[in-house]
């Protein structure tokens, strides 16, 4: 399956690559975020080919740019989208037959009926949320079938950089920029991020049952270009080290609950 995985990825990348000679004003939503991501949806797409299988039915919650949405699509998956505003990538979803329904979960009624999801994947969207994030997962658990499983993924609070950060008076978000993002690209920056003692209780609270938590760096620090530039490259690689044995310090959580 992994193989399928990174082929469907090297196809993306191409297909890409074509779609924005006609398509360029979409080049940084579209191109240059599956640059930035590419490592995270390989992890995304590994963790879901592990625990949903493909006669079920998956909502991809926060779908644009609808990079993950298209994989999922040609690796055989049953799946629809919900996003705040599909329109901005619309080319794309009708090039590719993606359906992507337009819906903020926070403010507006559920385009679907209750219990009709075996699994619903809602990937490095809870930390943009900045209205009703604990009545959003409650609408979420609503879509689930009985026993149905729900991958939630954000950032981890407590990842090693960012106590380093805070620990130097640095802010790791600029909240500047992350609110500058709604009016530059239309879609909100990072509000808030939560530890994972946080995340269990909005969770459980909502009606989720936790079966697993797991913690994941999709990049490695001594790869960031920045890091290299400021010759800080044999602290990175201390990072490194430090973040493998110690998970819980890693770059991001994902969350495997059910209904």
């Amino acid at each position: 399956m992994y193989e399928e995985i990174d082929a469907v990825l090297i196809d993306l990348e191409k297909y890409l690559k074509k779609f924005l000679r006609t398509n360029k004003p979409l080049k940084h939503l579209m191109r240059d975020s599956f640059v930035d991501h590419k490592g995270r949806y390989k992890s995304d797409l590994q963790i879901i080919s592990k625990f949903c299988n493909k006669k079920g039915r998956i909502l991809d919650v926060g779908s644009a740019p609808c990079h993950l949405i298209y994989c999922l699509s040609k690796l055989g998956y049953n799946v629809v989208g919900l996003d705040i505003d599909p329109s901005v990538v619309g080319p794309f979803l009708k090039e590719n037959k993606l359906v992507v329904i337009k819906c903020d979960l926070e403010v507006d009624t559920i385009p679907f009926k209750r219990k009709s999801f075996d699994f619903i994947i809602f990937n490095e969207i809870f930390e943009h949320l900045k209205i009703d994030p604990i009545g959003t997962l409650k609408k979420i658990h609503s879509l689930l079938k009985p026993g149905g499983l729900f991958i939630l993924t954000t950032p981890n609070l407590y990842s090693i950089h960012k106590i380093i950060m805070f620990n130097l008076g640095m802010s790791f978000n600029n909240a500047y920029f992350e609110f500058k993002k709604m009016e530059k690209y239309g879609y909100m920056g990072h509000i808030r991020e939560y530890s994972t003692k946080e995340m269990r209780l909005l969770l459980e609270e909502a009606g989720f049952k936790i079966i697993k938590v797991l913690y994941r760096n999709y990049s490695r620090f001594s790869d960031n270009n920045l890091i290299k530039k400021m010759r800080l490259v044999p602290l990175a690689y201390g990072l490194d080290l430090f973040s493998y044995i110690v998970p819980k310090l890693r770059f991001s959580q994902v969350i495997i609950c059910k209904s």
